[in-house]
């Protein structure tokens, strides 16, 4: 049985996020990296370990989602609020779209669940 176009929307909506988040964000994550852990100034304080661990796990998020929706929003979620707590001067415009991927498909699966 076939999605209602509305949930293939949804779906492919939040594909294309994933990608534009992860097309932004993934040259970002590595040259802060690179100014953090390799500039050989000693190691960053715990906040900015705990922003890349976020970081990270968004961008992990982004790539399990294209395959497996559920788990990569679960992954996705859970970065967005741990980079978040960690930075709140965030650019709200790059979290949110990253918060938004795992909302479409959570909404899409909620739409599929409660189908006849």
């Amino acid at each position: 049985m076939r999605a209602p176009w509305g949930v293939t929307v949804l779906r492919l909506a939040s594909l294309l996020l994933a990608v534009v988040v992860l097309a932004f964000l993934g040259p970002f994550f590595v040259e802060h990296l690179g100014e953090w852990f390799l500039s050989g100034a000693g190691l960053p304080p715990v906040r900015v370990w705990v922003a890349m661990a976020g970081h990270l796990a968004i961008l992990a998020g982004c790539l399990v989602l294209m395959l497996f929706p559920r788990t990569g929003s679960a992954v996705l979620a859970a970065g967005v609020a741990t980079f978040l707590l960690a930075i709140f001067d965030a650019d709200v415009l790059w979290v949110g779209a990253a918060a938004l991927s795992p909302a479409l498909f959570a909404v899409a699966s909620v739409a599929v669940a409660r189908r006849p």
